[in-house]
Order: structure tokens, then sequence, then C-alpha cells
């Protein structure tokens, strides 16, 4: 993503331990780090939408302290931890401001208690050996 300093992207962070969302600014891709978590080293898409925005979350989310997590309706795994849901230029693969509503995130995300993330990586953890 390029540093373009008066032309900050907006994006929407979920914030999983106070289970709401908010809009962020994102400059460069130094700050997605910062908005998914202080732990976060590596961030990866775990969901691409239908309007080309995309959910980074931290790639290494199993293995720190869990504050929380959510769903989408329809998947079976909850993610670990805060994301950030920002737009793409699908003709090169920059970011660029969000598409999606925090209305529209509401509707589709179920916020899953820090107990239930913890017995969800207990449990991947026992069919992973």
């Amino acid at each position: 993503m390029e540093n373009k300093k008066n032309h900050p992207k907006k994006a929407i962070r979920i914030d999983v331990k106070n289970k709401c969302f908010e809009v962020v600014e994102i400059y460069t891709y130094k700050d997605i780090y910062q908005h998914i978590g202080p732990s976060c080293i590596m961030f990866e898409v775990a969901h691409s939408f239908s309007n080309a925005d995309a959910m980074y979350v931290d790639e290494e989310g199993l293995y720190h302290e869990c504050e929380g997590g959510f769903t989408i309706k329809g998947w079976s795994n909850p993610v670990l931890g805060n994301a950030l849901v920002i737009g793409t230029d699908i003709t090169n693969g920059e970011n660029k401001s969000v598409l999606s509503t925090i209305a529209e995130l509401k509707e589709k995300i179920i916020f899953v208690s820090t107990n239930k993330c913890k017995k969800w990586v207990l449990n991947f953890i026992k069919l992973s050996r």
C-alpha cells in the first residue's frame, strides 16, 4: 500500500474485547498491524467480500492471549482477536477505502466469548496432534 499522507484509506476495525466496530484510517500497511493488535507480526486475509473488501486478521492469532473472537454467519470456526476490513482495488491489488458499512458488518458478525474461543483453541490443538 502506497504511503499517501494526505489520502488515508478508511477501514473498519472489529474490536473483540469491546464487541464493537469503529472506522479507522490507514496510511501504510504498518497501520494494519497496529489496528489488529499489539501482538500482530503477520496478517492474512481471512475473508474476501463480494464488493472486494478484505478482512485482515492476525495470522498467528492462535498463539496470543485471547481477548475474544467472532464468526461470520455460516462459519464453523471463530476468528481469534481483532480484525480490519478494508477495500481492495481489483485492478492493482492496492488497498482502498472500505465499501462495507458498520451496519452491514453487524448483520454478518457474531461475537464469541473469550471462554468459547479458548475452548475452540484447546479442541483445535487436540485435533492437530
